[in-house]
């Protein structure tokens, strides 16, 4: 019986980094790993999957830029924490290499899961939802930086979208909102005040409590994108 770890084959010397990639992630995923555990020596990798240590660093290095893994020095390489605000972060570099047109397919993909999830909002919105995003707004509305601005407009969204109870939907909105928040920083459009932020917040909630589908998936595409113009300023 092979003693290779689940996912892990030898790769051929031709077969450049990418596969080497590839390799580990499948090694990681079916291989159960969760956050912090700790993989393979550099040794048994190489080992196992028939490439130099050359290959197999650049391999890693490649995961640890996003950030799929982090490395140790002398201690080896052990399974991060993957989630929204990470994958975000990672990639945020790109908002400074993005064109316009980039940028507004986000807006346009953040339009898309937001407007589309309205149905099932409205439909499950509670008494005890209402507090909670109510409670959200007030703190928007006394964000003392930009910062804590951007996180309370995040969590005001994300929250939305938890309450159409599909965690697929909450996972990608979350991911998208950090995107924002991270690609704000980058704009050269002037702030926006808490008071102000919230108050169209607001108007919004208020459209959404109305239990009018059609009118508050409409205001929610004119608020996400009117994110879009300011792009554009």
């Amino acid at each position: 019986m092979s003693t290779q770890p689940l996912g892990l084959r030898p790769v051929a010397k031709n077969t450049l980094v990418s596969q080497v990639v590839e390799s580990l992630k499948t090694y990681i995923i079916n291989g159960g790993f969760k956050a912090g555990d700790k993989l393979l020596s550099e040794k048994e990798l190489c080992s196992r999957l028939s490439v130099s240590r050359t290959v197999l660093r650049e391999a890693l290095r490649a995961l640890e830029a996003v950030g799929i893994i982090h490395v140790k020095d002398g201690a080896g390489a052990y399974v991060s924490d993957v989630n929204a605000t990470t994958i975000a972060q990672h990639l945020s570099p790109l908002f400074e290499m993005s064109s316009d047109a980039d940028l507004e397919h986000m807006v346009q993909a953040r339009a898309a899961v937001e407007v589309g999830a309205i149905p099932f909002i409205i439909q499950r919105y509670t008494r005890g939802d209402a507090e909670r995003i109510h409670k959200i707004l007030q703190s928007l509305g006394k964000s003392k930086s930009v910062d804590e601005l951007h996180r309370a407009e995040e969590e005001f969204h994300v929250a939305l979208i938890e309450i159409a109870g599909n965690p697929l939907l909450t996972e990608f909105s979350s991911f998208l909102a950090k995107f924002f928040a991270i690609g704000k920083k980058y704009m050269p459009w002037g702030s926006i005040s808490a008071e102000t932020a919230a108050e169209l917040h607001r108007q919004l909630l208020d459209v959404i409590e109305s239990g009018d589908i059609p009118a508050a998936q409409e205001a929610m595409s004119r608020h996400i994108l009117e994110w879009s113009r300011k792009l554009k300023a």
